[in-house]
C-alpha cells in the first residue's frame, strides 16, 4: 500500500522579501521613481524579444550553466519561455542542473526533469499557489506518493477518508496513497488522495473483468516503485536538513568566536564578570540572525547586550550576598530576639521580608561590604529596635481585626475594646478558604494570611520566576531583599471577616453553660463539653462535638438575626476522645504552618 506519514510534511523555508518588492497601499514614490522602472521595464522586455529570436540550441546551451533554483525562476517569467524550458525536449539542461546535486534520487519515469526539479525544489502549494516569499510562516506537506505539495488548506480538500469514495473503490484502495497526517483534526484516520483514487476507479470501471487483474498488477508494480523512489527522497530531505544544520553550526560557532575576539580586542575581557559573559555569549540566539553581517552593524546590540548580561550577573551577585548574610546574620538574631520575648508573645511575628525593611536592618543587609557581616554594633541597635517595631506591627493587625469587630457585631455598640478580641464570642471566616472558627490570635496564622493577593499559592511553597533585570537603574532601596525574599509574603487580614454567626451560636453555648458572655476562648476551650448541634447549620443526623469545632463545621444561619437563634445546642452525655493538637506558629523565616526549612529556629521560638 501506499503510504506517505507525517515524515513527509517538509516547512518551507523562510523567504525574505526583496527591499524593492512594491507594498500594497502605499503611496507612489514619484514621477522619477516611475519613470526609472519605465526603463527598467522596456530593457527587460527588449531582452526578452531577443530570446525569443534566438535559436533554440543557442538558449538551451545558456540555460544549461543555470542553477536549478534559476532554471525555476526563470521558467515562470514568461509563458513563452515556460513553453520552451518545462517540455521533454529541454529536459537536458534539467538534467545538467540535477545531476550536480549530491546524493539525489534518479527523475523517475512517471515525471519530466523539469517536474522533477519544481517538486523537489520549490516552496509553494500547489493547488492555490501560494508562496513562501508571501507567507514567511507557510507550512507546506509534501506528499511524494502522490507528487504533489499542498499547504495545510488544501491538503483537506485533496485527502479525504475512505467514506469519501465510491464504486470498487476497495478494489483500488492499495493503490491510492495514503496519508495519517492530522490536518483536519482527523488523528490517526486513513486519508486517501481524492484526484488519484477517482481516476484509478474510472480506468478499473472501465475494463472487462479479465483484464482487472493484470490492471491491477501492472499498477501494483507502479506504486511500488514510486513508493521505492519517495522512500529515497524522504532520506535525501533528511540528510539535506542535517547538512544545512552542520553548515549552520560551523557558520555560528565561527561567528562567536569573531565576536569574542572583538570583545577581547575592546579590553572587555579583563572585567571580572567576562568568563560568564562569554558563556551566556555562546548561547546568543543573535549570532545566528546575524551571522552574515558585518560586524559594525552588530557591534552597538552586542555591546549592549554585554553591558546588559554584566549588569544583570552583578545584581545576581548582589542578591546572593545578601541572602547569604541573611542567612548568616539576620536568622539568629532574630531567633535570639523572638526566644527572647515572654512566652506568650512568642507565637505570631513578622516574617523577616516585613522587618528586613526596619531602616537598621535595611542598610545592615544591603550597605555592608561584600563578605562581612554587620559589626556587634550594628546587631545591638537592631536589637533595640525590633521591640517597638514589632509591638506596633501587632498593634496594627490588631486594629484592623477590631475594626471588622466593631463593623458586624450583633451589639451595634462602638466602644468595643482590644479585650473582646480574647472573647470566645469573637471569631472570624476566611473569604477566600470559607473557613470558620477563626479565633484571636491564632486567626493570625490563617494560611491564607500568607498568600499573595493575585493567587491562591501560599508564598512558602510558591514557585517565582527569576527577575530579569536589564540594568542597575531601576534598583532603588530594598530591591536586593525582595529579590532574596522573593517567597515571603507580609501578612494580610484583608480576607477575614468578623463572624456573627459564630457570636451568636457562641452566645447559646455560654448561656447553656451558664457562663458569662464575656468569657474568654481559652476558658470556654477548658470548660466545653460535648453538644448535640440541633440547629440546621448542620448537617443531619445531628453531629455531637465540643466548642469551638462547632463553629468550623456550621454553615451559614438561615437568618443573620438573634431571634432565629435558639435552641440549636443541647449538653450531651457522648464522651468525645480527646485529639493532639498541633500548636500554631508561622514561622518567620519560611511563612508556613506545614514545614519550616530553618527547623533550629522553629524548635528554639516554640
Amino acid at each position: 500500500m501506499a503510504k506517505t506519514n507525517r515524515k513527509d510534511s517538509r516547512k518551507s523555508k523562510r523567504a525574505r522579501h526583496s527591499p524593492t518588492t512594491a507594498v500594497a497601499g502605499k503611496p507612489s514614490k514619484g514621477p522619477e521613481h516611475e519613470s526609472k522602472q519605465g526603463q527598467d521595464d522596456e530593457k527587460g522586455g527588449a531582452i526578452l524579444k531577443y530570446m525569443r529570436e534566438m535559436p533554440l540550441d543557442l538558449l538551451l546551451e545558456i540555460f544549461s550553466h543555470l542553477e536549478r533554483a534559476d532554471l525555476i525562476h526563470l521558467s515562470r517569467t514568461t509563458k513563452a519561455l515556460r513553453s520552451i524550458m518545462m517540455v521533454r525536449s529541454s529536459r537536458s539542461i534539467w538534467t545538467q542542473a540535477l545531476a550536480s546535486i549530491l546524493n539525489l534520487p534518479p527523475c523517475p519515469d512517471d515525471l519530466i526533469e523539469a517536474q522533477y526539479a519544481n517538486l523537489m525544489f520549490t516552496d509553494y502549494c500547489h493547488e492555490c499557489l501560494v508562496n513562501a516569499d508571501d507567507d514567511p510562516n507557510l507550512l507546506l506537506l509534501m506528499f511524494m506518493e502522490a507528487r504533489t505539495q499542498l499547504c495545510y488548506k488544501c491538503a483537506p480538500h485533496k485527502f479525504k477518508t475512505e467514506q469519501a469514495f465510491s464504486g470498487s473503490f476497495s478494489m483500488v484502495k492499495s493503490l491510492v496513497p495514503i496519508t495519517w497526517e492530522d490536518f483536519d483534526k482527523q488523528w490517526n484516520m486513513e486519508k486517501y488522495h481524492v484526484d488519484i483514487g477517482n481516476e484509478l476507479i474510472a480506468e478499473y470501471d472501465k475494463l472487462a473483468p479479465v483484464e482487472k487483474g493484470r490492471w491491477l498488477q501492472e499498477q501494483g508494480a507502479k506504486r511500488k516503485a514510486i513508493s521505492k523512489h519517495a522512500e529515497a527522497c524522504e532520506i535525501f530531505f533528511q540528510a539535506l536538513l542535517e547538512q544545512q544544520d552542520r553548515l549552520i553550526d560551523s557558520i555560528r560557532l565561527k561567528r562567536q568566536e569573531q565576536i569574542i575576539k572583538r570583545l577581547k580586542k575592546l579590553g572587555l575581557d579583563k572585567d571580572p564578570c567576562y568568563p560568564k559573559v562569554e558563556k551566556e555569549l555562546k548561547e546568543l540566539h543573535l549570532l545566528l540572525l546575524t551571522y552574515m553581517a558585518e560586524w559594525e552593524e552588530v557591534e552597538p546590540e552586542v555591546l549592549e547586550w554585554v553591558e546588559k548580561q554584566k549588569a544583570m550577573l552583578h545584581f545576581k551577585e548582589k542578591v546572593d550576598d545578601v541572602e547569604k548574610r541573611i542567612k548568616e546574620w539576620l536568622i539568629p538574631t532574630y531567633a535570639d530576639f523572638i526566644a527572647s520575648r515572654p512566652p506568650q508573645e512568642q507565637k505570631i511575628h513578622p516574617n523577616l521580608l516585613e522587618i528586613s525593611f526596619l531602616e537598621e536592618i535595611r542598610t545592615a543587609l544591603e550597605d555592608t561590604p561584600l563578605n562581612k557581616n554587620p559589626s556587634p554594633e550594628v546587631t545591638e541597635a537592631v536589637m533595640d529596635k525590633l521591640p517597638e517595631f514589632v509591638d506596633r506591627w501587632r498593634q496594627e493587625h490588631d486594629d484592623h481585626l477590631l475594626h471588622l469587630v466593631k463593623r458586624a457585631h450583633p451589639s451595634k455598640k462602638s466602644d468595643i475594646s482590644r479585650e473582646a478580641l480574647f472573647y470566645a464570642t469573637t471569631s472570624f471566616e476566611c473569604e477566600s478558604c470559607n473557613a470558620k472558627g477563626l479565633l484571636y490570635p491564632q486567626v493570625l496564622t490563617h494560611h491564607c494570611n500568607y498568600t499573595s493577593p493575585n493567587s491562591g499559592t501560599s508564598a512558602a511553597v510558591k514557585r517565582t520566576k527569576k527577575r530579569k533585570r536589564d540594568s542597575d537603574s531601576d534598583v532603588g532601596p530594598g530591591t536586593f531583599i525582595k529579590q532574596a525574599l522573593c517567597k515571603a509574603v507580609p501578612l494580610s487580614t484583608s480576607r477575614l471577616r468578623f463572624s456573627e454567626a459564630g457570636c451568636l451560636h457562641t452566645v447559646q453555648v455560654l448561656d447553656l453553660l451558664s457562663l458569662a458572655h464575656d468569657t474568654t476562648s481559652s476558658d470556654l476551650k477548658s470548660k466545653a463539653t460535648p453538644l448535640e448541634c440541633r440547629c440546621f447549620c448542620y448537617d443531619s443526623p445531628v453531629p455531637v462535638m465540643k466548642w469551638p469545632k462547632l463553629l468550623a463545621d456550621a454553615r451559614l444561619h438561615r437568618k443573620l438575626k438573634a431571634s432565629t437563634y435558639g435552641n440549636c445546642y443541647k449538653v450531651s452525655d457522648k464522651k468525645i476522645l480527646p485529639k493532639k493538637v498541633t500548636p500554631t506558629f508561622i514561622c518567620p523565616v519560611c511563612v508556613s504552618t506545614d514545614y519550616c526549612y530553618n527547623s533550629w529556629l522553629h524548635i528554639k521560638s516554640e
